[in-house]
């Protein structure tokens, strides 16, 4: 991954529920190759691509916007009905696609939350989905696939509300940094823990609420049934130490073995000595695996 690319920052102006936006673009590599566009985590920017983008911007044009609530990406009124929500997160990426990919074909990926708007997507936009060419999902949930699941989900996430809502900003990310599921990521370099942390600090604590009260897991459809029928191959990958993950992984590999979705090349693969955030923790075995599928299909 020595190879460097121009990283450039540009905006997308576009309607969010009723209310419209200026989403921020971090853009690498040339823009006549094919369409790679890629949705952050919670708490993160896009910023947090560059290592595996500079990679991958060899043979693609990597695209990332910033979510609602996240980066550099402004809202004109935060409180408007549908900004923050599924349907407000796939404008969002309708309008980057609509002005970057030209209607051209394209791949969509997503890690953690980036993952959950694009089984969304999946699930509720068959005009946007019609030109994917192939779907990438990074250590992301599935949903609900019960009420009583749906609750308990409502319930979890309500109690991090709560604490993001009533701690100093910098307190909830020790919090967060602290989760079990991010255990593996103190093995990572200081630098590396550095420019995490200080991404998750430039966010505004105020926007993160409502991220997380409008597209927090209980407001999802099932995103395990939504892969499964989608009609384009599908990626899934998750952490050998993300035991939380790999359950996703295991109920999604069945899902995928039972309706025989293997055969268009869909694949649910462990990505070794990594933790939850895998292109962070291991950006080549995440550039390797995502050039085997991608070039097998394409």
């Amino acid at each position: 991954m020595n190879s460097t690319y121009p990283h450039e920052i540009t905006w997308v102006h576009h309607a969010l529920g009723k209310t419209s936006a200026k989403t921020a673009v971090h853009l690498w590599g040339n823009p006549d190759n094919t369409p790679l566009v890629l949705l952050h985590g919670f708490m993160q920017t896009a910023v947090i691509w560059d290592t595996v983008a500079n990679a991958l911007a060899k043979d693609w044009f990597v695209i990332a916007p910033e979510l609602a609530g996240h980066g550099l990406t402004e809202i004109k009124n935060p409180q408007a009905e549908g900004a923050f929500t599924f349907e407000g997160a796939a404008q969002q990426v309708s309008a980057v696609v609509d002005e970057f990919c030209a209607q051209r074909p394209f791949v969509l990926g997503g890690y953690s939350l980036g993952g959950r708007v694009v089984e969304q997507i999946i699930s509720t936009k068959p005009e946007l989905t019609a030109s994917v060419l192939a779907v990438v999902i990074e250590s992301s949930a599935l949903g609900p696939h019960s009420e009583e699941q749906r609750e308990a989900f409502r319930i979890a996430n309500a109690k991090t509300i709560e604490r993001l809502e009533t701690m100093p900003f910098e307190d909830f990310i020790a919090f967060w940094e602290n989760l079990p599921l991010f255990e593996s990521q103190k093995n990572l370099s200081e630098d590396v823990r550095q420019k995490i942390h200080l991404g998750r600090l430039a966010n505004n604590p105020e926007l993160l609420v409502l991220v997380l009260k409008g597209l927090g897991k209980e407001n999802m459809l099932d995103g395990c049934e939504a892969l499964v029928h989608c009609e384009k191959p599908v990626l899934y990958m998750a952490g050998e130490l993300d035991s939380k993950y790999q359950a996703e992984a295991a109920r999604l590999d069945q899902a995928f073995e039972t309706a025989q979705k293997h055969r268009d090349g869909s694949k649910v693969i462990t990505i070794s000595q990594a933790g939850h955030n895998i292109h962070i923790e291991q950006p080549d075995q995440f550039v390797d695996a995502l050039y085997t599928f991608l070039k097998s299909l394409i």
